[in-house]
C-alpha cells in the first residue's frame, strides 16, 4: 500500500489574511480559479510524493530528530507571486521572506531522506504558500493589475514551531490532508 505524503508546517491564517483572501476572490469570481480551502494552508518543507506505508516510520525517525536538533523559526508571510507568467499563470501564491533557517532545515531533511534511501527531487526549494490554481484568465489586464496592486510585503508572521506528516488523499472533490504526526522544534 503506498501513501502520497509530504513534511510541512500549517499555516493558521490571521484574520487580516483571511480578509485580504476574501477580497482575491471576490474580485476574481468571475475567472476560472479553484481556490485552497483556509484549512489546507501549508508550507512544504519536503514533498515526499507516493511511498510506500512500511516506509512511514522511517520518515518519521528522521523528522523527530531533525526537529530534536532545529529551533523554532520566525516566518514573515507575504509578497503575491505566481507560478507559469503573468498571462499565463497556473498558481497564485504567497511568499515567505527569506529566511537561512529555513532554507537550512529543508536542506537538513533533504539529506537525511536521501540518506534513507527515499528520492527526493532535486528542483529549487521555493518557499511559499499556495492560494489558489488558475484554470483560466479571460480578462488578463484586470488579474494582472490586482496582483500588483494587491501585494502586501508582510500578511502575517508566524512562528513555526511544529513540522507535520501528511497524508494527501485525492478525490474528485480534491486533495484532503490527513496528519499522521507532528514535532515540536526546539524552544
Amino acid at each position: 500500500m503506498f501513501k502520497r505524503l509530504f513534511i510541512a508546517v500549517k499555516i493558521n491564517p490571521s484574520e487580516e489574511f483571511l480578509r485580504w483572501i476574501y477580497f482575491l476572490q471576490s474580485n476574481l469570481s468571475h475567472e476560472l480559479i479553484n481556490w485552497i480551502r483556509a484549512d489546507h494552508y501549508h508550507l512544504t518543507l519536503q514533498f515526499l510524493g507516493k511511498i510506500h506505508a512500511g516506509r512511514v516510520d522511517d520518515i518519521l525517525e528522521i523528522m523527530g530528530e531533525i526537529a530534536s536538533k532545529n529551533e523554532r523559526i520566525q516566518l514573515n508571510i507575504g509578497g503575491l507571486k505566481l507560478f507559469g507568467s503573468k498571462y499565463q499563470p497556473r498558481v497564485l501564491w504567497l511568499d515567505i521572506a527569506e529566511s537561512a533557517k529555513l532554507i537550512y532545515l529543508h536542506k537538513d531533511i533533504s539529506l537525511a531522506l536521501k540518506k534513507k534511501g527515499f528520492l527526493i527531487n532535486g528542483q529549487n526549494y521555493i518557499p511559499h504558500i499556495s492560494l489558489a490554481r488558475v484554470k483560466k484568465i479571460g480578462d488578463r489586464a484586470f488579474f494582472q493589475s490586482l496582483i500588483e496592486k494587491q501585494n502586501p510585503n508582510v500578511i502575517q508572521q508566524i512562528l513555526f514551531k511544529e513540522m507535520i506528516l501528511f497524508e494527501s488523499i485525492l478525490s474528485t472533490k480534491g486533495a484532503e490532508y490527513k496528519m499522521i504526526k507532528k514535532y515540536e522544534m526546539l524552544a
